[in-house]
């Protein structure tokens, strides 16, 4: 074809377009610019497309004054949903028992415990372990697993899943650790680890292989035998290295599974003290968190505190976030819902990653959560008659020396009786952060903090006597 011909082409298709002018072309230019608007989001003014303003999910409450997520008139965290949460209010599926039943119960309860690569009482441990008849299980995330050297703690440790397939039927098990550094969300996830391991231990435990086997938490006494079938877990509580019981096994469950009472109210009894029993919670399923919100008369109101609350991710609502001590007791429903939160959730979507850029992250993951299911609240201050959390401590710890690190005690039994005597003034199981080293700047570290198992056990039962003599 020559240019002649080209040009002529070229005119002929220039005067059809002109001739197609007004014949339905700008209506289907208009139509086609308002489907690209749609799709870049703009609202269409001319058509009702109910599919853009559909929730993602169908259990959204109706609402006209819907605004980034948020409902008026409802108690559930909507703006989660908009990230794939289907966090509902929690419900309780503990059956009303009598108490007598609940207190003739076998009890069982897991240390979740987080160390570097030992727990320099060990020995203590075990004999609190063997001094009451309830059950414990001892759970172990070790920063450095390859370093440990207690048979005890090896048999503890927790474990990746074992590989099933040809030629892996005899692979050795893999330690699971995240490394934590100081402040890092790695110790949430930690603590998320060792929760979802202990909520597996009991009769559903089927791993033929010993190895991998939850039986392998138990601890026995010196005259308990292997139950023929282990118990699910009842109450999990998180310690650490430095942690030391300042009660007796048997001491502890007593108050773990006394029967929630409340203050009477005015009308119910003359005395200005009295108690009567809560209504809504059970011992069973009462969980201890010394919990407060940004809104709390208690909260330091400097940036640290601030940027904790602040700095989670968006999708938390803020009324719903809240901070505790780190060393929680949970009741096995209260676990139960937390971890049921991330079920349908690829390990990247889960919820510990909106606390990953927040220091000390293991202080807000669990209260928050608790919040979002409805069982941490405001209402809990006055302790309500419906209330399923005990706001108590469950660790003595002295922060007089400094907001970042606690005091440490490193002078054996000559501390302990000291901070024992205070720990259990204050309500509290256990106490921290005890060391057996003695380290003075420009000087050698001297062994200074070790605490025999006797003498341990004389301590606690003078502490017992004593208080028993004081009480009116």
């Amino acid at each position: 074809m020559d240019f002649a011909a080209a040009l002529a082409n070229l005119e002929k298709s220039a005067k059809a377009a002109a001739a197609n002018t007004g014949n339905g072309s700008s209506s289907n230019n208009s139509q086609h610019r308002r489907e690209g608007d749609r799709r870049r989001g703009r609202q269409d003014q001319q058509g009702n497309d109910q599919r853009n303003s559909r929730p993602r999910y169908n259990d959204h409450p109706a609402s006209e004054n819907r605004e980034r997520g948020r409902y008026e008139n409802s108690d559930r965290p909507e703006g989660m949903s908009r990230f794939g949460y289907r966090v509902n209010p929690y419900r309780s599926t503990v059956s009303p028992e009598a108490p007598s039943d609940i207190a003739n119960s076998p009890k069982h309860i897991a240390l979740l415990v987080i160390c570097i690569d030992e727990v320099p009482f060990e020995h203590l441990w075990k004999a609190w372990a063997a001094a009451g008849d309830a059950l414990v299980s001892v759970i172990v995330h070790a920063k450095y697993p390859d370093r440990v050297q207690s048979k005890w703690l090896q048999q503890r440790l927790l474990l990746r899943p074992p590989r099933i397939g040809r030629g892996n039927c005899y692979a050795d098990p893999e330690c699971l650790t995240h490394a934590p550094q100081w402040g890092s969300v790695q110790i949430t996830r930690a603590m998320v680890d060792l929760l979802a391991t202990g909520l597996k231990v009991g009769p559903t435990d089927r791993e033929a292989d010993v190895r991998f086997s939850t039986k392998r938490f138990l601890v026995k006494g010196k005259e308990q035998g292997p139950p023929e079938e282990i118990p699910l877990v009842d109450k999990f509580i998180f310690v650490s290295e430095t942690c030391l019981p300042v009660r007796t096994l048997k001491e502890c469950v007593e108050l773990l599974f006394e029967e929630p009472k409340v203050a009477a109210k005015s009308g119910e009894s003359d005395a200005p003290s009295a108690v009567v029993p809560a209504a809504g919670a059970r011992p069973n399923e009462m969980s201890w968190i010394n919990a407060r919100n940004l809104n709390s008369p208690d909260t330091p109101k400097n940036k640290y505190e601030r940027d904790q609350f602040q700095d989670i991710h968006r999708m938390v609502p803020r009324q719903f976030r809240w901070k505790a001590d780190q060393w929680t007791v949970l009741s096995r429903p209260h676990a139960a819902a937390v971890m049921n939160i991330d079920q349908h959730m690829r390990p990247a979507d889960q919820l510990w990653n909106s606390f990953a850029r927040i220091n000390a992250s293991d202080e807000m993951y669990f209260p928050t959560a608790l919040a979002c299911l409805g069982i941490l609240k405001e209402d809990d201050e006055k302790d309500t008659a419906t209330s399923q959390v005990a706001k108590r401590a469950v660790t003595y710890t002295d922060w007089t020396e400094g907001m970042r690190n606690p005091a440490t005690y490193t002078n054996g039994v000559r501390d302990l009786r000291k901070v024992a005597k205070i720990a259990r003034k204050q309500g509290c199981l256990f106490a921290r952060k005890f060391a057996l080293i003695h380290n003075i700047p420009g000087r050698e570290k001297v062994v200074t903090g070790e605490i025999d198992a006797d003498a341990w056990t004389e301590l606690l039962e003078a502490l017992r006597k004593e208080e028993g003599e004081n009480q009116p």
